[in-house]
Parts: structure tokens; sequence; C-alpha cells
């Protein structure tokens, strides 16, 4: 019976030792697919995560990219601008220093003549440092239609130039240094504006 009882324990320990190694094993097998689902998350939440990096790089350097060239879009025309400003300077500057004396006296015959065609009903109006130096000049190159009611006055809100004004208002030319120097920007910067393209 003896034999028996050391047989009996022996097959209970290689069972039990069955179970274990097969419990083991699962565990084992178990652990490992577990260990596998972890990194197989890991691998794909670390690819997503780079992706994402990777995006949100290509769209900072996309919105930097159309930073910088918008900045330079900005920059041309604000020089674009800033040179119109220096040539519209310039000209308003060049009209007013030449736009008097006998240049002055000249434009205003030259003006008087071809516009008005009823000279009586007309006032030429020039700034009050001019009609002080052209005042006499001028009424002698119109002693006939000064007679018969042109007018020559002094303007105060006028710096350099002249203006033709009708009596009754229907008409009025602005020959001023201002009015011509804008006209003359406007050529100038459209040939500006060509040359910076």
């Amino acid at each position: 019976m003896e034999v028996n009882v050391n047989e009996l324990i022996q097959t209970i320990k290689n069972d039990g030792l069955e179970v274990a190694k097969k419990k083991e094993d699962q565990i084992i097998n178990d652990a490992k697919k577990e260990a596998d689902l972890i990194v197989a998350k890991a691998k794909e939440q670390a690819e997503k995560i780079v992706n994402e990096a990777k995006a949100e790089a290509d769209n900072f350097a996309q919105s930097g990219d159309a930073a910088v060239k918008q900045a330079g879009r900005d920059l041309i025309l604000k020089l674009e601008d800033e040179i119109k400003k220096m040539f519209e300077s310039i000209l308003r500057n060049a009209v007013a220093e030449n736009f008097s004396g006998k240049v002055l006296e000249e434009s205003i015959v030259k003006a008087v003549t071809t516009i008005a065609d009823d000279t009586a009903k007309l006032d030429i109006l020039i700034s009050e440092k001019d009609y002080a130096a052209l005042e006499k000049s001028l009424k002698n190159a119109f002693k006939k239609q000064t007679e018969s009611g042109l007018e020559i006055k002094p303007f105060k809100n006028l710096q350099s130039g002249f203006k033709l004004s009708q009596k009754d208002g229907s008409a009025f030319y602005d020959f001023s240094a201002k009015e011509i120097s804008e006209m003359l920007s406007q050529l100038v910067n459209k040939n500006i504006a060509q040359l910076l393209k």
C-alpha cells in the first residue's frame, strides 16, 4: 500500500505539475498576446502622433511661407506708395517753384485766350504774392478785356498758379500748382507702377 501512496503522490505531483505547466504556458501566451497588443497600440499611437506632428509642421511651414509672401507683397506695395509720394512731392515743389513770374503770366494769357469766348464774364484769381508781382503786367496784357469786365483778383487760399472763374459760377478752371502737380503725378504714377512691376 505504501507503493501506491508514493505512486499516488507522484501522480498527483505529475498531474499538478502538468496543470501548473499548462497554466504557466497559458499565462505566458496571454501575457505575450497582451504585450503584442500593447506594443501594436503603442506603435499605432506613435505613428498617429508622428503623422499629426508632420501635418502640423507642414501647416506651419505653409503658413510661414504664406506669411513671408504676404510680407513681401506688403513691402512692395508700401515701397511703391512711398516712391509715388516722393515723386508727388517733387512734382508739387517743382511746379510751385517754376509756376511764377513770366511763366505764370504767359500761362494765364494763353489759358484766358484759349478758354474764354467772352472774357467780360471771367475772373482771374491768383495768389496774393503773385498778384503783387503780376498785377500791372496782367492788366496791360488784358487792357481791353478789363475795361469790358474782366477782373484780376488776389485769392487768399491759393499758394501758386491761378484759377479762372465764370462770374455766374457756371464754370471753374483750376490751374493751381497743386492741381497741375496732381494731374502730372497721376501720369507719373502709372509709369512708376509699370517700372516697379
